[in-house]
């Protein structure tokens, strides 16, 4: 007896990670003692995705448990996936990522798990990777904001074989949005 083909004509998902540092940048554990230290810690992963989705949906997304799957077009969807703190779920990631999309905080820079996690890239096979830094809004000094973005882009050349994209992005309540002057 024939079995019908049920997947359609619809190519897979294309799979975005978002990845960033953990939450605590201090000893490994989550007990953040000051609001001060509980606004630093956050890169901003879980506000990407949100926005994200509202843009494609124009639907709120609350809280972002596992992968979340939004249509783009009639022939494409994405995958939008968190990429959790550990080693394990790093490598996991990188085996099945599409599209990367590295956040980095612009007042505390490139950190060890995003140099690790360019290296286990760089192992399987090593998709497009986009950087986006986070908290640009908070510079107060002109001169100061351009200097930053240019070291971080320049750092962040200097790790990829091919060109990097960098998004600057400001993050104002629960709206992410890119900023105008990204050049350098």
């Amino acid at each position: 007896m024939p079995v019908e083909d049920r997947g359609g004509d619809e190519p897979p998902p294309f799979v975005v990670v978002v990845q960033g540092p953990p939450q605590a940048r201090s000893g490994g554990h989550l007990a953040l003692n000051t609001l001060a230290e509980q606004r630093f810690a956050q890169v901003g992963k879980s506000t990407l995705i949100k926005s994200l989705v509202k843009h494609y949906t124009r639907h709120n997304l609350h809280t972002v448990k596992g992968p979340v799957t939004v249509v783009s077009g009639k022939q494409r969807r994405l995958q939008l996936v968190e990429c959790g703190p550990g080693l394990e779920n790093m490598i996991d990631a990188a085996k099945f990522a599409d599209l990367v999309l590295l956040m980095v905080d612009g007042n505390f820079g490139f950190e060890m798990e995003t140099f690790e996690f360019l290296n286990i890239l760089q192992v399987h096979g090593f998709p497009k990777v986009m950087g986006v830094l986070t908290h640009l809004d908070e510079f107060s000094d002109p001169t100061k904001l351009k200097r930053v973005k240019k070291t971080l882009k320049a750092r962040a050349g200097g790790l990829l074989v091919a060109p990097a994209d960098a998004a600057c992005s400001t993050a104002s309540g629960r709206r992410f949005t890119t900023a105008p002057s990204c050049s350098t």
